[in-house]
């Protein structure tokens, strides 16, 4: 993804043949579904039996009990693949909500152990160039991680939400690559966080009202995409399309009378962007004088000594090594890979309160 291109969402990846057995056998911790013949009636107890799962799971999810929401909606997805099939759109909530909860649990996993967690030493991470030319052969669904099976459980939720048409599937689906976008940040692949983020951006701004929180939201998670993989010319004008949604809530919430707490939650958080909107100008500037900066330098040399321009590049790589540019918020240095999310806290809690 070139730094120089235009902000464009992209439309869902196409599905790959990996995927396909993947979406075909569904793995859950490594197991299969049982299936279970039963009838009419069988299934329609089934199908009532996965909705009860899965609201008792939305329920502890709420206490923070994720490890018993994710089993819940485990066993929730097993009964619907077996009453529905892999593939139906009737399994797109649930592959969404356990592939979700998976991917909090490996977070989880991954604090306890330091950063990288115990599960990124095993290998390259799922989606990336180097697990996509691993030999199928090889894969063991018994030794997989949670973070490989939350990966593969959400891009089963995206193929199967790929067909959907109401409102609702649709805003589903766009949290899917919403969570996709957050796994491929919090894995080191920038750039299809970015297409999974656009793709995820692309459906909330058709789908939600223009001065939503939850579009804040997703542009502040894409310009962080962008921003991590250096496209720091696409990140600027999308954090600042996030401040200025934000900017517009203020003053509605200002107009409405609302709580101290909230109007001031909601300033924190344009002063938290505006910040890193200026660390992508600063980076982009820095870019942009090292790029010149090499291109001015001769490229022939007499005798044995290294070509000019090599040793211009090599300054400049030094200069990166030395902390120049800078990720995050405050002055970070090239040890400071971490990717430092925002605290979106105020936009779920209006989404739930809208939901009501």
């Amino acid at each position: 993804m070139a730094a120089g291109n235009q902000i464009s969402p992209v439309s869902a990846p196409a599905e790959s043949a990996a995927l396909d057995k993947t979406a075909a056998q569904p793995v859950y911790n490594g197991k299969a579904p049982k299936q279970d013949g039963g009838g009419m009636a069988g299934t329609a107890d089934l199908a009532e039996e996965a909705r009860g799962l899965i609201k008792r799971g939305k329920r502890v999810l709420l206490e923070s009990q994720t490890q018993k929401a994710s089993g819940l909606f485990e066993q929730a997805l097993q009964l619907l693949v077996t009453t529905y099939g892999p593939l139906a759109i009737e399994c797109g909530e649930a592959y969404k909500l356990y592939g979700t909860t998976l991917l909090d649990l490996a977070k989880q996993e991954a604090s306890m152990f330091g950063e990288g967690g115990a599960e990124a030493s095993e290998g390259p991470a799922p989606g990336s160039s180097q697990a996509s030319a691993a030999d199928d052969d090889q894969y063991d669904d018994e030794d997989a991680t949670t973070l490989q099976i939350a990966y593969e459980t959400l891009e089963c939720a995206r193929v199967v939400l790929s067909k959907a048409t109401d409102k609702a599937d649709l805003l589903l689906l766009a949290n899917v690559y919403n969570q996709l976008g957050e796994f491929n940040l919090e894995t080191g692949n920038f750039a299809q966080s970015a297409a999974e983020f656009e793709s995820c951006l692309k459906l909330r701004v058709g789908l939600c009202p223009p001065n939503s929180r939850i579009l804040a939201e997703s542009h502040y998670f894409l310009a962080v995409a962008y921003q991590h993989g250096e496209a720091f010319s696409k990140a600027i004008p999308v954090y600042e399309a996030a401040v200025g949604i934000l900017k517009r809530n203020i003053a509605e919430a200002t107009k409405a009378n609302a709580s101290e707490a909230e109007i001031k939650g909601l300033k924190g958080l344009v002063h938290e962007i505006e910040r890193k909107t200026a660390d992508a100008m600063d980076e982009a500037a820095t870019k942009k004088r090292q790029a010149k900066a090499a291109a001015a330098q001769p490229t022939t040399t007499i005798g044995f000594g290294q070509p000019a321009a090599a040793a211009g590049k090599g300054a400049g790589k030094r200069a990166a090594d030395d902390g120049v540019t800078t990720v995050g918020f405050g002055g970070g240095t090239k040890k400071n890979t971490t990717v430092t999310m925002l605290d979106t806290s105020l936009v779920r809690k209006k989404k739930k309160k809208t939901a009501k």
